[in-house]
């Protein structure tokens, strides 16, 4: 964004010969020597730049003066000093000062036609103050933030970077196998899959570990957290230090609090979560801290104080924050069900951190896409790296002046769409899942139509664009056609659907060619081969297509279905997934398949037709990982009779489905019901159907 020399304050950007001076330490005079080098480096022909390093203090009373200097003492994390003809920069650490440089060199860039393509627009104004960063601990987990010189130039922080051990990985400190007393004691033994964290054997490990590989100076954090399961270690000395069978935390706190006196310079964390969860009952030392997740706060742009879930939460953080120094948010900021469609978190998450703030937050994970490319990412890497240290900053301001810096065609048309989307969001307030079916992105938040121009007019630009952003919108057109299949797809025979009905069979448009085609360019392009968390390659997702495309679709003498759960009556809104003609794909149980943990009574509204023998079909999803059984037995009712009852051994199984195929004699003068029992193996067992097919 363009900063004119008013906003600027009194110093003169625009003068055509700068001193650059330092404070006389090692690390000021090296960050001012790199910031002056860059300066030299990305002059262009058009630059009559002059710099001139002064290897003293002596010109900081002369006119156009820049100083630098690293002060760790300081009480903020940044001081700028802004009048005629001076300019001094003073930061608490280097990795600030550098910041602060890359922001300058911006800045300069637009007076002096200096080569900064590379950097984002500054959002300082360099007037005079001190300064401090809203958030402490910053880290958008986007694939632009996995490149080291993104996160200097951002200043954030980043697992690969500034952790020395992240998640659930604890086990990594040991040389060799596990030792069996760092292993968790329970009634049944001792367990392989969780730790002791009151084990000498487990602090030795952590503490060679971290000795061997970062030294005692090297500021790291790294994360002391049990496995990811329910287990906890009921030993003589857990127990001592207070454990019971549902509750790590006293084990973990110790050992989080012995490791932060011996290394004071690092950062020791655990997380809120399963065993770990309740807060402990000792006061932890400065350098530990926790992370607490965000998972059941309501994703809204507005804040319901009086939600429920919004209540335990503020409690649980305020239990936390009495025992802690350091509370940092592992907050969610993509769809982890569908990486590759627009997702609106910008507007949310600049609301959300005031609020958390206000509980004494003090640093964030976004956990997001990760490595895996998602559409929007730089902007929105760009984005909430700002809001974090400034929460002030306009959000539709970032994107624009981020657009028109790297976007310069398709820049208008790319941040409109962003800030309509985000707009959408703020009026609608509604609840987001961050393991959102497509069927529930276009119900809350993406408007199909707005979405189909924007792609269009994205795909005319095109050609208009030139070097990277070219290869950007090329990259970006591609992660979109899923979006357009998604929409074809769902869509069955609607408008823009992905078939039509000619002459009572059903035939694939053609229409679906040029966007399948397009996406199947997709291994040209780095970080680029998954839709979603879990599984979902598009290599996968594109067979998918294809062997839609070469089966005969089958048209479905049940013209509707209303489908009610049998327990509670209830009536579920996706019923017309079961008479849709649209086949679900068996790598994708979000794609065409009704899940429900019911048993279910589906009324089958028959379209008019001479025959009275017809086949039925009905398809069954097997998940076991994610709880979807064959049913127990399934019933086919005519006029309020139970005509058959079939079982596993009637169904039919090829790969991870099950398919009941029978002959039905039925006629739509008739009331056809067919009933689905959910496995009764487990209470929590779902069913996923297809297609009930009648023809």
């Amino acid at each position: 964004m363009a900063i004119s020399k008013e906003e600027l304050n009194n110093f003169d950007f625009s003068v055509l010969r700068l001193f650059i001076a330092s404070n006389d330490d090692q690390e000021s005079q090296k960050i001012t020597n790199e910031f002056v080098d860059q300066i030299n480096r990305r002059k262009t022909e058009r630059s009559k730049l002059i710099i001139a390093r002064s290897t003293t203090n002596s010109h900081l009373d002369s006119e156009n003066t820049i100083y630098f200097e690293i002060s760790p003492e300081m009480s903020s994390d940044y001081e700028i000093r802004n009048k005629r003809g001076s300019l001094s920069i003073i930061a608490k650490n280097k990795e600030t000062l550098k910041w602060l440089g890359y922001n300058l060199i911006s800045i300069l860039g637009e007076f002096h036609f200096l080569e900064n393509s590379d950097l984002p627009p500054s959002y300082l104004n360099f007037h005079t103050g001190h300064f401090d960063f809203h958030m402490k601990y910053r880290e958008p987990h986007l694939l632009p933030n996995s490149d080291v010189k993104i996160t200097e130039i951002l200043h954030t922080h980043s697992v690969d970077k500034d952790w020395g051990i992240w998640g659930h990985n604890l086990e990594k400190v040991f040389i060799d196998d596990v030792p069996l007393n760092a292993r968790a004691l329970t009634p049944n033994g001792r367990n392989n899959n969780q730790l002791c964290f009151s084990s000498e054997e487990t602090y030795s490990a952590v503490e060679s570990f971290i000795k061997n590989h970062y030294g005692e100076v090297e500021e790291k954090w790294f994360m002391i957290a049990p496995n990811d399961n329910k287990v906890v270690c009921t030993c003589a000395s857990c127990k001592k230090n207070g454990n019971t069978n549902e509750s790590a935390t006293p084990a973990v706190s110790n050992l989080l609090n012995r490791l932060a006196k011996t290394f004071p310079k690092h950062h020791f964390f655990t997380i809120a979560y399963h065993t770990t969860t309740e807060a402990p009952k000792i006061k932890m030392e400065p350098n530990t801290g926790v992370f607490i997740s965000t998972i059941n706060f309501p994703k809204t742009v507005h804040i319901d104080r009086k939600n429920q879930s919004v209540q335990d939460f503020s409690r649980l953080v305020k239990q936390w924050n009495n025992k802690v120094n350091n509370i940092y948010i592992w907050d969610y900021i993509s769809n982890f069900d569908d990486y590759l469609s627009p997702f609106p978190v910008l507007a949310r998450f600049k609301n959300q951190q005031k609020y958390f703030h206000s509980l004494g937050v003090s640093g964030f994970f976004l956990n997001g896409s990760g490595y895996d490319y998602s559409p929007f990412d730089d902007i929105k890497t760009f984005v909430l790296s700002a809001l974090m240290i400034n929460p002030s900053l306009s959000v539709q301001k970032l994107i624009k002046s981020y657009c028109n810096k790297f976007y310069p065609v398709t820049g208008s048309l790319i941040s409109e769409f962003i800030i309509g989307l985000e707009q959408q969001n703020i009026s609608s307030n509604n609840n987001i899942n961050v393991y959102a079916s497509f069927r529930e992105v276009t119900a809350s938040y993406l408007d199909q139509n707005r979405f189909l121009l924007f792609y269009e007019k994205l795909n005319q630009l095109r050609d208009k664009a030139k070097d990277q952003e070219l290869k950007s919108i090329d990259k970006l057109l591609t992660a979109l056609s899923y979006t357009r299949l998604q929409m074809f797809y769902h869509n069955g025979n609607l408008s823009n659907g992905f078939f039509n009905l000619v002459n009572g069979n059903l035939e694939v448009s053609n229409k679906v060619e040029p966007t399948l085609n397009r996406l199947k360019e997709y291994p040209r392009f780095e970080h680029f081969e998954k839709y979603k968390e879990d599984g979902g390659y598009l290599n996968t997702y594109l067979s998918e297509w294809e062997s839609l495309k070469s089966k005969p679709l089958i048209v479905n003498l049940i013209k509707k279905t209303h489908v009610r759960e049998i327990s509670s009556g209830q009536f579920l809104k996706e019923s017309v997934l079961l008479s849709d003609n649209i086949p679900g794909f068996t790598s994708d149980f979000h794609q065409g398949w009704l899940i429900s943990g019911e048993s279910l009574n589906i009324e089958c509204i028959l379209k008019m037709y001479s025959k009275s023998s017809s086949t039925i079909e009905m398809k069954f999803l097997i998940n076991e990982r994610f709880r979807m059984l064959h049913p127990q037995k399934i019933e086919l009712i005519l006029n309020g009779k139970v005509m058959e009852t079939f079982s596993e051994k009637d169904l039919i199984q090829s790969g991870n489905t099950m398919l009941l195929k029978k002959k039905l004699k039925v006629n739509n003068k008739q009331k056809l019901e067919v009933r689905i029992y959910k496995n009764s193996a487990s209470n929590r067992a779902l069913i996923a159907c297809d297609e009930v097919l009648l023809y």
